[in-house]
């Protein structure tokens, strides 16, 4: 009988992940996955819970008449191109933006059923390691967030096991 290769693949990365994860990092990154409530709304306020990449610098590469073009660097993220009809603020400094990149998170995601919060963990890093759709936010000033619409996907990719393990884990409020 041979080996199912999406386990095998997910146990080769397991193996490359315990070699620079430690299994406290593993079991806390698991930890606060489990522990985020369900997404829900109520009051016209969507509450979800995500992974939080804050972003650093807006630079602009294009515009059009109906879209603007720009590269985006998020803290643990590979840089990502969003094509909007909305104008961003473009920064390359240390001033601080109001734009945030969010991975949604589903808890659907994690392996309930291993006993062990270590293997299960590792098997959520693995997950997290893949590329995935995310959202831009807009923080308000009055609190809260609003999505950025953008006019196609955007897929990012996490910047490496560290980067995840360093992510920040949490629900937002999204106002309509």
């Amino acid at each position: 009988m041979q080996p199912d290769p999406t386990n095998l693949g997910i146990q080769q990365s397991m193996s490359r992940l315990k070699r620079v994860i430690s299994t406290d990092n593993a079991c806390k990154v698991y930890n606060n996955l489990a522990n985020l409530p369900r997404a829900r709304f109520a009051g016209h306020i969507l509450t979800l819970p995500c992974i939080i990449h804050h972003v650093q610098v807006v630079k602009r590469r294009q515009t059009s008449m109906n879209h603007h073009t720009y590269d985006v660097h998020a803290v643990g993220l590979r840089p990502v191109r969003i094509i909007t009809r909305e104008e961003l603020k473009v920064a390359m400094g240390p001033s601080r933006l109001p734009y945030t990149l969010i991975r949604p998170w589903d808890g659907k995601l994690l392996d309930y059923s291993e006993a062990d919060d270590a293997i299960a963990g590792y098997k959520a890093l693995v997950k997290l390691e893949q590329p995935f759709i995310a959202l831009m936010l807009l923080q308000l000033p009055e609190g809260g967030y609003k999505r950025i619409c953008a006019s196609h996907l955007i897929v990012a990719l996490a910047d490496g096991p560290a980067s995840i393990v360093n992510s920040e884990i949490t629900a937002l409020d999204i106002v309509e």
